[in-house]
This record gives structure tokens, sequence and C-alpha cells, in this order.
């Protein structure tokens, strides 16, 4: 009788046991799911956005017959301003939709190349930029409680996030250059190449397809607020960010088509004999520009409303 009990118990204890397993595997389970869907609750956030800014182009650049990456100049470099939007679609990705606002710069005077110093030509770039862009996180950023509590942990392996990003946009863009007094002059307008005459390249579009391309960090301060920072390369399908693209112009045509200023600025080798003659090199056609940014954000997200339940 004693042994039958000892097994009963047993069996009991074990069938507990067993009980006691599945019941921890269950809360485990939905516990990291309800942590997994955390981020479903701080899917949208707004960035202020500033940092600086640099041009590849045909102006400026470095000592050699120029080439993607070894033409960058530190001096050349300008600012960058702007907001985002970002929507979380998924735990690993995010939208974001951006407006950001800079001045592209290039000189030919920053250059160690002996041609383009006598060209002597510069530009400044206002330009303005919408695009959107799909993040993938390789790291994600932990997503929970707002207090630090001990072994407490959010959704996420730490405060910092690492992403990838591609996207699409366009841009409106006006270069202008300086003149012999050191005033800017609009550029677009002068059609310095002798746009739209015989023989000479059509008038350029002031808008542009923009494919920015980079990466991100960003770290949360609290589970609402983050700083981020931002690198992105910006392909163009325009080569005349700078109003430089292919051959100098015959100087008396400019004039009498476009007036004096556009002969004046299309040709600012003011010590090169031949000056506003036709033919030369002026630009490189066969690479488009570049720009880039870094940017510096302050990131604010907040949480949606959970939806309410109707009881009839």
């Amino acid at each position: 009788m004693f042994v039958w009990v000892v097994i009963i118990s047993d069996m009991g204890m074990r069938n507990n046991f067993k009980l006691l397993v599945a019941l921890l595997f269950v809360l485990a389970f939905c516990s990291n799911e309800l942590l997994a869907q955390r981020w479903n609750r701080y899917r949208k956030e707004f960035s202020f956005s500033v940092g600086a800014s640099n041009m590849l182009s045909d102006l400026g650049g470095g000592p050699g017959d120029g080439s993607r990456f070894g033409d960058f100049q530190f001096p050349t470099s300008s600012y960058v301003v702007g907001v985002s939007w970002k929507y979380r679609i998924h735990n690993h990705m995010a939208l974001k939709a951006n407006i950001l606002f800079t001045e592209l710069k290039g000189d030919d005077k920053a250059s160690k190349n002996l041609g383009r110093k006598i060209r002597n030509l510069d530009v400044k770039t206002s330009l303005i930029e919408f695009s959107g862009q799909y993040e993938f996180y390789l790291l994600r950023e932990r997503i929970g409680s707002r207090y630090k509590l001990k072994k407490v942990k959010g959704y996420g392996s730490s405060n910092f996030s690492l992403y990838l990003f591609a996207g699409l946009g366009g841009a409106y863009y006006t270069p202008q250059g300086t003149n012999k007094k050191g005033d800017y002059v609009g550029l677009a307008d002068l059609n310095t190449e002798g746009q739209g005459l015989k023989g000479a390249p059509k008038d350029y579009n002031q808008l542009t397809f923009v494919f920015p391309v980079g990466l991100g960090l960003k770290y949360n301060i609290t589970h609402l607020v983050g700083v981020q920072f931002e690198y992105g390369m910006r392909f163009t399908t325009t080569d005349y960010l700078d109003d430089v693209s292919t051959t100098y112009f015959d100087g008396d045509a400019l004039e009498n088509a476009f007036g004096v200023v556009s002969k004046e600025m299309a040709d600012k080798r003011y010590n090169k004999s031949g000056r506003h003659s036709e033919g030369g090199i002026r630009g490189n056609s066969r690479k488009n520009d570049f720009y880039m940014f870094g940017l510096l954000s302050l990131t604010y997200r907040w949480k949606s409303r959970a939806k309410s339940r109707v009881r009839l």
C-alpha cells in the first residue's frame, strides 16, 4: 500500500512539474511576443537635422584630372538643415520622408590642379531636396519601459541602433557664381555654354532626380527622445549643379544672344590669351554631379494610442 502511495505521489509531482514547465514556456513566449510588439506603439518619429554638405562636381577638386572621391575638398563644405518624418513598418524596417535645404559649393581657386585654377570658375548652388528612403535596421534599438529598472529590458539589443538606407527623391537647384567684383550672379538663365543655340547643348532642367544611399547610427536618450547621425550620398541625373558640363562657347555669340553678363560669366580666364574663344574643355559631361550630407538630428517619437474596445 505504501509503495502505491509513493508511486502515485511521484506521478503527481512529475505531472505538476511538466505543467509548471509548460506554463513557464507559455508565459515566456507571451512575454516575448508582447515585447516584440512594442515597436507597434512607437511607429511615428519626427526629427530636426543640421549638418554639413559637400559637392563633387566639375569645379575645384584635387591635383589630378578628376575622380569621384579624390576631388573631395573640406574647405568647400557648407551647411544643411532639414526635417524628417519616419514611420516604422516592421521592427527591422522603416520609411522616412525628408525635406532638406543646403548650399553646395565648388571653387577652382581651392584646387591644386593648375588647369582648374586658370579656369577660375566658382559656384554656390542653393538646393532644396524632397526625398523618401527605406531603412533596414542591422541593430535594433531598445523600445521599452520609460524607467531604467534593473533586469527589466525593453525590446531590442541596446539604446543604439544601426541602419542602412536607400531611397528616391527630387531636388530643385539654383546655381550662382561670382563676377569680377565678387558679387553673386544667377547662372541658369545666362546659358553660359550656349544652351539653345546651334551647336550647343540643350538648356538644362533645374529639377533633378536624387538617389540617396547611406547609413545611420542612433542613440536613445529616453524612450521618446534620441540623437542620430546619418551619412548619405546623393547621386543625381544632372551635370549642371555647378552650371558646368561641356566646352566653352563663342563669347561674341553669347553676348549677342544673352547679353554681356553671359559672356563674362561663361569664361573667367582673365589672364589667358584667347579668352572667349570657342572650344576648349570647360567641364566633363561623362560624369553627373554628386553631393553628400552628414546630418546630426534630434529625434522625437510618440506613443500611439491603444485602440479602445467597443462594449455592447
